[in-house]
């Protein structure tokens, strides 16, 4: 059966990757897929020529079927714009495909199942920067462009004056490109690439740069284009500042608790205000809120060089926080809403009875 994954020398750059499509123009059963197929074509019980003369007297299945019918209409595509480059021929043989999926390109069958007439039809190429071309990045002025072809590479630069942390953050509009930043600058030791995030999902990275000009190059990982946008932008980072917590709900009350030193960000620069906290991190935000003096907690599993040990501590001398039966407290489990709930009751020494709304609570 196919199998998810690379395999050569299908994933190599510069290779369309074709996936095999049943009489149905679904994936065949054979065919691999994955992040790195490009495009699909015909390949369950095709009847084709027999290398001793004529044809073959059954019909045969395989990806060796379906690729020929790319390069076929590649050859095709070559004739009729001599001009055309090889990812711009690639790009005309993706666009013009049938995507018989949900999506505009997924992991089956790449951008859809060839359509040679479709292909051939197109005369004009998308409007795209030259690979050549550096795109001046004002500070903190998004630029929206996108990548047009297979293998583009969108090249960018900005000038710093002076030492500053800076914020490079990508959001992504499609749902499929994994994009790659890479940053290079006279003051670097090496240069930085950037690719922390699932497809579709964006990049930002954070460093301490000096004074001096640094150049950005965006590609996709996977060598895709997309007709949908992205946004560059680059930022210079004040305290508290982190990109990923822009417009988002909590803002605000995130914000203000950075503000107080009560929590902080992450050393990539990032925030990461949809990650759950741990029972640990929990406890330190109510004990420096309270300004409780540190304590030894008496848990089994809190060590002496656990780094929220005597925050713990003081939470449970204050009788905040309670362990399990078995003696551990779980500082690196998940806090649950009942248990945030029942640590700032106890740490603000709330009494009072009232109706619970919620149809999921037990009172009992």
């Amino acid at each position: 059966r196919g199998r998810e994954g690379w395999f050569y020398p299908a994933s190599y750059d510069g290779v369309i990757s074709v996936a095999a499509t049943d009489a149905d123009d679904r994936r065949a059963s054979f065919s691999n897929y994955g992040s790195r197929i490009d495009v699909a074509a015909p390949g369950v019980q095709i009847y084709s020529t027999n290398h001793k003369d004529g044809y073959g007297l059954e019909k045969d299945s395989g990806t060796s079927f379906a690729a020929p019918m790319v390069s076929a209409l590649a050859a095709l595509i070559k004739a009729q714009r001599p001009d055309w480059t090889p990812a711009e021929i690639e790009w005309a043989i993706e666009h013009g495909a049938d995507q018989r999926e949900e999506g505009f390109w997924n992991r089956n069958l790449g951008y859809g199942r060839l359509n040679v007439y479709d292909s051939l039809q197109l005369q004009s190429l998308p409007t795209e920067a030259s690979n050549d071309e550096v795109i001046s990045l004002p500070m903190s002025h998004p630029v929206r462009n996108k990548l047009h072809l297979p293998m583009e590479i969108d090249n960018y630069e900005f000038t710093i004056d002076r030492p500053e942390t800076i914020t490079v953050e990508l959001k992504d509009e499609s749902s499929y490109l994994d994009h790659v930043i890479v940053i290079e600058g006279s003051t670097l030791e090496q240069e930085m690439y950037i690719n922390r995030s699932g497809p579709g999902e964006g990049e930002n990275y954070t460093f301490e740069a000096e004074p001096g000009t640094y150049e950005i190059a965006v590609f996709d990982a996977y060598n895709h284009w997309s007709e949908k946008n992205y946004e560059l932008n680059v930022l210079v980072r004040e305290d508290g500042f982190f990109p990923d917590i822009s417009e988002h709900w909590a803002e605000a009350e995130i914000r203000f608790l950075i503000g107080l030193d009560i929590i902080d960000g992450y050393e990539d620069g990032s925030f990461r205000p949809e990650r759950t906290i741990t029972r640990a991190e929990a406890v330190k935000m109510i004990v420096e809120v309270l300004e409780l003096p540190p304590a030894a907690p008496a848990f089994s599993d809190v060590s002496d060089h656990f780094w929220g040990n005597e925050y713990i501590g003081a939470a449970e001398v204050a009788g905040i926080v309670e362990g399990y039966q078995n003696g551990m407290f779980g500082p690196q489990a998940a806090v649950t809403r009942e248990e945030a709930a029942a640590m700032l009751v106890r740490a603000y020494k709330l009494t009072g009875e009232g109706d619970v709304p919620f149809s999921d609570v037990d009172r009992n």
